[in-house]
């Protein structure tokens, strides 16, 4: 059960060690105005991802926010206006009390533009037939998606497969549009 319970955790969502990291004490409010003005389109997906069973240390960010491990995972999606991307997750995590404290995932196009989405929230009702689900912010993108907001939930399966685990991830939400939220 606890390894379940790890697993689920590990596969939510990255402290993601490309840009700068903000924990729970950033201030939304900027973001939601702006996602307030921008047109917003939705976008829908479903992705495969797998897990080594590797815990890292944690990022500095994430130790200064109680966390001490990571892990990674990647995996490919298709999602509706971004085309094919990959996806890659490192969530910061306390073992101790088995939680995910935050988690940041970025989406990458073919092109190499990215979506980057921030997640502290687990859903309480989850789709049915997943086995875990959160709430997440579109916090920032580059190329196209420069200045993107939005909000998609992201909930899915997961299999154990040791030492690791592999899972479907189904995403379900709102972007702003390309051009809209600048």
């Amino acid at each position: 059960m606890r390894l379940l319970l790890c697993l689920m955790l590990v596969f939510a969502f990255a402290c993601n060690e490309a840009g700068p990291l903000v924990g729970p004490e950033e201030d939304v409010g900027a973001t939601a105005a702006k996602r307030d003005e921008a047109k917003m389109i939705p976008v829908k997906g479903q992705g495969f991802w797998a897990w080594d069973g590797t815990f890292l240390p944690p990022s500095e960010s994430c130790a200064n926010a109680g966390g001490n491990a990571s892990a990674v995972y990647r995996g490919v999606a298709n999602i509706s206006h971004l085309g094919r991307v990959t996806v890659h997750v490192s969530p910061c995590l306390d073992l101790v009390a088995w939680a995910l404290l935050y988690g940041r995932e970025t989406w990458t196009a073919a092109n190499g533009d990215q979506i980057v989405v921030y997640s502290d929230t687990r859903l309480s009702d989850l789709p049915e037939g997943s086995t875990w689900g959160y709430y997440n912010v579109v916090e920032s993108g580059t190329g196209r998606f420069e200045g993107v907001v939005g909000e998609v939930i992201t909930h899915g399966t997961i299999e154990v497969d040791p030492p690791g685990a592999r899972g479907i991830e189904n995403f379900d939400g709102f972007i702003s549009s390309v051009g809209t939220s600048q």
